[in-house]
């Protein structure tokens, strides 16, 4: 006998009636019934009423699960082997085809991510602007980026800014056919210091 295997007690024949009468009014929702199970521990039993159903939806409306009710479910289910769906690409219910524009893909993927994290640890996470450190940094491209394709990636076509200078900038320039002799007169031009 294995000495970690727990003994059950054997279940006695009051206990059996109990749980025959707790089962009464249940439909499980795999066999396509319609319905809820009202607990034969108030003394009820059968199914709601769709007024009922409709204010036990309503109750719910807003009402979001807790980080602990989550994990808890989750260590159930690898208990029991229950995997969560693949939800990548065409098995995703919000697959749509594989539409994501090519503009996303690039700016978004991996190379960009690398140029972007390269031009800041040049620039030692510096807006090169206002000379301030950390926060929210953009690395700007100095050439346009959908004119330029041969140098998005180029560390030497990007400069740390702050999100105030980028904007600044963008609104004094405009966003398109903008040149290094414009974010020159950008960085040199006398402004309010960022605070």
């Amino acid at each position: 006998m294995n000495p970690k295997k727990k003994i059950r007690a054997p279940i006695t024949e009051e206990t059996r009636a109990k749980m025959r009468v707790a089962k009464i009014g249940y439909i499980p929702w795999n066999k396509g019934q319609i319905g809820v199970q009202i607990s034969s521990r108030k003394g009820k039993s059968g199914l709601c009423s769709q007024e009922t159903l409709k204010k036990m939806s309503e109750s719910h409306l807003g009402k979001t699960q807790t980080i602990e009710s989550n994990l808890k479910r989750s260590e159930t289910n690898k208990k029991l082997g229950i995997k969560p769906p693949v939800m990548y690409g065409a098995d995703n219910p919000s697959w749509r085809g594989g539409i994501t524009p090519e503009i996303h893909k690039i700016r978004y993927g991996p190379e960009y991510e690398s140029w972007r994290k390269n031009i800041f640890i040049r620039d030692n996470h510096v807006c090169q602007k206002y000379g301030t450190k950390g926060g929210n940094l953009v690395a700007h491209h100095v050439l346009n980026f959908s004119d330029y394709v041969e140098l998005r990636f180029s560390v030497d076509n990007g400069i740390t800014l702050s999100e105030k200078a980028h904007v600044e900038f963008h609104k004094i320039y405009g966003k398109k056919n903008n040149t290094r002799e414009q974010l020159n007169e950008f960085i040199k031009s006398p402004s309010h210091h960022e605070s």
